[in-house]
């Protein structure tokens, strides 16, 4: 909590370089996999095997997915699966992340991304307002398709190369 509240007020300042999707991952659920196995919770990839690399800044951007996949966590007291999803579309990278949690409820929805706003017993709120400025610092969208008790999707569009405005640094 604290580090999200900190990185809410600091500047970015992304340092991007070529990222393999899969590499990230592979730094992100490990954290979470103890939890994950107490919950009864399977992680399913499906990245596209002609997926190229991600432009982007590699410890933001995991600071995102972690976030996404704590959320789906979260969501999924009872068990169930998390579908990380990662494919070329139009010109974008396009991420899925797909639980089987409680949904969120229709009147949160356009909530969820403002800052300090939370349903949760512990948190304060950050978590999703940090990730989606982060998203479109990378010149990316986020957008979130949710069904009380059947799940929630959040999908990440991601540009393939910074514009030309971009700092590469």
């Amino acid at each position: 909590m604290v580090l999200n509240f900190m990185n809410y007020g600091r500047p970015l300042k992304l340092r991007r370089v070529p990222t393999l999707y899969a590499e990230l991952l592979s730094k992100v659920l490990p954290v979470l996999h103890g939890r994950m196995q107490e919950q009864r919770i399977s992680v399913e990839q499906k990245i596209s095997a002609d997926l190229p690399p991600l432009w982007i800044d590699p410890e933001l951007t995991r600071n995102c997915i972690l976030n996404f996949v704590s959320n789906a966590v979260q969501a999924m007291p009872d068990g169930g699966k998390i579908t990380l999803g990662a494919e070329l579309e139009q010109g974008q990278i396009k991420l899925t992340f797909a639980d089987q949690g409680g949904g969120i409820s229709p009147e949160d929805i356009g909530k969820i991304f403002q800052p300090y706003f939370t349903t949760k017993d512990l948190g304060i709120g950050l978590g999703l307002a940090i990730t989606e400025r982060i998203i479109k610092e990378h010149g990316g969208e986020i957008k979130v398709n949710s069904e009380p008790d059947k799940g929630t999707v959040f999908t990440v569009m991601l540009p393939l190369k910074p514009a030309k405005t971009d700092k590469i640094t």
